[in-house]
Order: C-alpha cells, then sequence, then structure tokens
C-alpha cells in the first residue's frame, strides 16, 4: 500500500474491498501497515519486533 497524505480523502473514494479489508486487519491487530523496508525501520527504531511471529507454543530443547 502506498503513503497516503490525506486520509480523508482515500476514506471518501476507496471503494477498493481488498484495500479496506487491509486497513481493518491491521487497526484490529494493531500491527504497523507499510513496506517491509518502513516495518523494519520502525522495528530498529523502537528496538522491538512488530511482525508476527510463529504461532504456537515455543519448541523446547531436548536434554536441557
Amino acid at each position: 500500500m502506498a503513503e497516503v497524505n490525506d486520509w480523508r480523502a482515500f476514506l471518501r473514494t476507496a471503494d477498493d474491498k481488498a484495500t479496506l479489508e487491509t486497513l481493518r486487519r491491521h487497526g484490529r491487530t494493531g500491527r504497523p501497515l507499510g513496506t517491509p523496508a518502513f516495518i523494519e525501520r520502525l522495528e530498529t527504531d523502537l528496538g522491538r519486533t512488530l511482525r508476527p511471529k510463529k504461532p504456537g507454543p515455543k519448541p523446547t530443547r531436548k536434554g536441557s
């Protein structure tokens, strides 16, 4: 998704269902929406992971 400078105008004219669903999904999850480079820069600046990790429990090490 490209950078949006005028959100009011964008939302008024956005009729692409896929775009609207993407906005809704990211709004529900709280995850940032942007290019991989943008999200990587956010992660670096914030010092935390913002991308989803693998679901489920972490594997345990045998013999530990």
